[in-house]
């Protein structure tokens, strides 16, 4: 059975070339997607037309360069290589369904029995079911052409079905893992009407495989038929990364769990099963799916029911988990937040030692930094910034307390105090140097360097430090501060700029050059736009210098 299914990886697939851009950027297509579409990060590969569609929205004629990067990435993943147009022609969508279909083909193709494995493409349309690969043993079986049925779907092909529990069965056998007979069927084509015995089990998340053999009085295959060829006693194949094991497929409970959790947590409780516990494992399940909403509801019951039986250590820790489904979120709703922190806080005191006390307890300075600062109360800020550096360094969770300890510091820019800045700045880079690759520590270095060649007598200095400045802000993606101090690396060079001198006119060139390449999008900009002309109006003057000596 495949260790990883198609679905899985193309969502790590789509996951890492969109953290390519930025993480702001892969947020804000992500939130575009669920907004503008209601596809959810965990639906976006069971939905990709509307992942496409969100890209050509937001990226334009430079979507074709993320979903090229897509489609390497899965190639890479598959234990192909792949040209830089795979398929062209075809769209991102058509290829993303040829290539999960070529990997199942391959799959299928080396088994003697007769397999054929059906997609479901919509989860909540039984009538999805669509064939994806269909191996040579299949087709000779039933006396048919590949290309004539591949791409079908199972109402297609066998209409008959509609008429039966088939399937609403194999939408069950993907649910719950579990191998299962379907029965006998007859098909009948150009051969005839023949009668076959079908055997179905999971291949991945959304594909099941149906075993075909022939119907001999009326006798149904084994449960688990021997689809697999011995090689070399290994009974097992092995196709790139991807991986088949009988004993896998035989003990697997769940070939979805998440999926199998959720259908759990939906079922209506009966009157009697309404205890502290049955609360607490649901709203853990749906904490663990990320429904943050459902978890807090359900938590919030589990601790009061457990208060109520004064099992106080239970009843902490379901709350803790409660305050911990805010921050978990992606957008975090801080009035509710702040409010459930706070009551949390005081009716559980005695616990202020306890890890998940401490975890929330930083959480809680932090977003309430956050609000201080955007409500430009920079002293309240920076003391709650602290309190949760502190409290991150004591959880040993040196990341965060990086970023917080970055914040306190750049609340210092945001206030115009340049001085202080410049104070905090080395304080913060020699305690956390360590980090020098870390996004945070980056971003105070950056400023740092920017203001220091704001405040640097020396030319040579000014321009080392501007140039740094510049590349640590591309670094972290903040594009119009590096921007910023590329203007002012390039107004260094050309006010240094010695026009008798030509090795100074060609480094000047060189630079102007760089700025104008680098930095498009700043085009109708005034720097831009006057630097553009004084460059132009620079090489008018110098040409005409060259065509006067010539002539004399």
């Amino acid at each position: 059975m495949p260790t990883k299914d198609f679905e899985k990886l193309l969502a790590e697939a789509i996951d890492e070339s969109l953290s390519s851009l930025g993480e702001n950027m892969k947020l804000k297509v992500y939130l575009h997607l669920e907004e503008r579409f209601g596809v959810h990060k965990s639906e976006v590969p069971f939905r990709i037309a509307s992942f496409a569609q969100a890209v050509d929205e937001l990226f334009g004629l430079e979507a074709g360069d993320l979903e090229a990067h897509i489609l390497k990435r899965v190639y890479e993943e598959v234990g192909r290589k792949a040209e830089r147009s795979p398929h062209s022609g075809l769209t991102f969508v058509e290829q993303v369904k040829l290539v999960r279909s070529q990997l199942y083909t391959e799959f299928v193709s080396k088994m003697q029995s007769a397999v054929a494995v059906f997609y479901l493409e919509n989860l909540v349309d039984l009538r999805s079911f669509r064939l994806i690969a269909f191996n040579s043993a299949a087709a000779k079986l039933i006396g048919v052409t590949v290309e004539n049925v591949l791409g079908k779907t199972l109402a297609e092909l066998y209409p008959e079905a509609l008429n039966t529990e088939v399937q609403k069965t194999l939408q069950e056998i993907l649910r719950y893992g579990k191998p299962k007979e379907l029965g006998a069927f007859h098909y009948s084509g150009g051969s005839g009407t023949q009668r076959f015995s079908v055997a179905a089990f999971v291949l991945s998340s959304n594909c099941v495989g149906l075993v075909f053999k022939n119907a001999v009085d009326g006798k149904p295959t084994a449960a688990m038929p021997h689809v697999v060829q011995e090689q070399d006693g290994n009974v097992e194949n092995e196709i790139g990364g991807w991986r088949w094991d009988l004993e896998v497929v035989d003990s697997q409970l769940f070939s979805d769990k998440s999926r199998a959790r959720k259908q759990w947590a939906k079922q209506k409780p009966s009157a009697g099963s309404r205890t502290a516990e049955f609360f607490s494992t649901r709203g853990k399940e749906y904490f663990e799916d990320g429904d943050f909403s459902r978890a807090r509801e359900l938590l919030l019951k589990a601790a009061e029911l457990f208060e109520r039986k004064d099992r106080v250590e239970e009843a902490f820790e379901n709350s803790s988990l409660r305050v911990s489904a805010y921050i978990r979120e992606e957008k975090v709703r801080l009035p509710e937040f702040f409010v459930a922190a706070e009551a949390y806080f005081k009716k559980y005191p005695e616990f202020f030692m306890h890890e998940a006390f401490v975890k929330n307890h930083a959480y809680y300075n932090q977003w309430n930094g956050y609000q201080r600062e955007q409500d430009r109360n920079f002293t309240d800020s920076r003391t709650s910034y602290s309190e949760a550096e502190e409290l991150f360094l004591t959880l040993k969770q040196r990341k965060d307390a990086v970023f917080n300890a970055s914040k306190f510091v750049l609340t210092y820019t945001s206030e115009g105090k340049l001085q202080e800045f410049t104070e905090s700045a080395k304080v913060f880079l020699r305690k956390y140097a360590e980090s020098w690759e870390n996004k945070h520590y980056k971003e105070v270095l950056a400023h740092q360097c920017s203001y220091g060649a704001e405040k640097a007598d020396d030319v040579a200095e000014a321009m080392v430090l501007r140039r740094q400045a510049e590349k640590l802000f591309l670094e972290i993606e903040q594009r119009t501060l590096a921007y910023k101090n590329a203007c002012g690396l390039l107004e260094l060079c050309w006010t240094s700029l010695v026009p008798e001198d030509g090795s100074s006119v060609k480094k000047c060139f060189e630079e102007t050059d760089k700025f104008f390449d680098r930095y498009p999008d700043f085009s109708e900009n005034e720097f831009y736009r006057k630097k553009l002309a004084e460059y132009y109006l620079f090489q008018a003057r110098a040409l005409a210098s060259q065509l006067k000596q010539a002539l004399h």
